[in-house]
């Protein structure tokens, strides 16, 4: 949830998918995929009812409110059969450090469900994907713009539908995040999966069409670049292993 300015609404949903996309990392963490989330929250504030949905045992809500330039994140832990609060946090960070922010959000509620995590799990959830603020808005911004989870299914090839209009903003918005930051892994990656699923869907096009290759061939560049920062992003790895046979850029 968001309290704040309009024009930054989509904090909410961003921030939401990216703690979803940190405590899919951890192994300890059973956490079902993004796309079951955002379905099963249509059908109200039935607790019960949508952990029913998700075959979970707890659910975890988060407020963001923003006021100036600082933000307040207040965290519950709750078990749905129970109806009872399990756990809760309040802190205050400042509005640039939103990045840092969402990875103690993380952190505590791993900790709060007593999670195992090794030195790895523990380290690539306290890493910032960025330390640039700008730029993590501007990834954000485009997560929100692709309508897209982090997690690309190399079975589901054609699953992202991306209009022209959100591809253009989404692209933009990368774009000027790996400007800021060239070794901004995460969002060299989702301009590969927005380029993919884009390109998969393109009008007029078959499903071996000029658009889909060069399209293809553009998104497995992205990936490597993803890669080249970032060896272990799961988003590019996936995608750069789909893409590999039939979209390797000729020499």
């Amino acid at each position: 949830d968001y309290e704040g300015v309009d024009d930054r609404a989509f904090l909410g949903p961003a921030a939401a998918e990216e703690v979803h996309a940190k405590l899919a990392k951890v192994a300890g963490v059973q956490i079902p995929a993004w796309r079951s989330v955002l379905k099963s929250v249509q059908v109200g504030e039935d607790h019960r009812r949508i952990a029913e949905i998700l075959r979970v045992g707890h659910l975890a809500n988060c407020t963001i409110t923003e006021a100036g330039d600082q933000i307040e994140l207040a965290t519950t832990i709750i078990d749905p059969e129970k109806e009872a609060v399990l756990w809760s946090g309040r802190q205050t960070y400042a509005s640039a450090d939103l990045v840092y922010a969402l990875s103690e959000i993380s952190r505590g509620i791993a900790d709060a469900l007593s999670v195992r995590m090794t030195a790895d799990e523990s380290d690539r959830l306290a890493r910032a994907p960025t330390n640039n603020p700008e730029a993590y808005e501007h990834y954000l911004r485009a997560r929100q713009a692709q309508g897209s989870s982090h997690w690309y299914i190399p079975n589901l090839m054609y699953a992202l539908e991306i209009g022209e209009d959100e591809y253009e903003l989404a692209m933009n918005h990368y774009r000027a995040a790996v400007e800021l930051d060239p070794a901004f892994a995460e969002a060299w990656a989702g301009m590969a999966t927005a380029t993919r699923g884009y390109g998969s869907n393109a009008k007029g096009e078959d499903k071996f069409g000029a658009a889909l290759k060069s399209y293809g061939e553009q998104a497995y560049e992205y990936a490597e670049r993803a890669l080249a920062h970032d060896p272990c992003n799961a988003e590019a790895l996936l995608l750069h292993h789909a893409l590999f046979l039939n979209f390797t850029p000729e020499a």
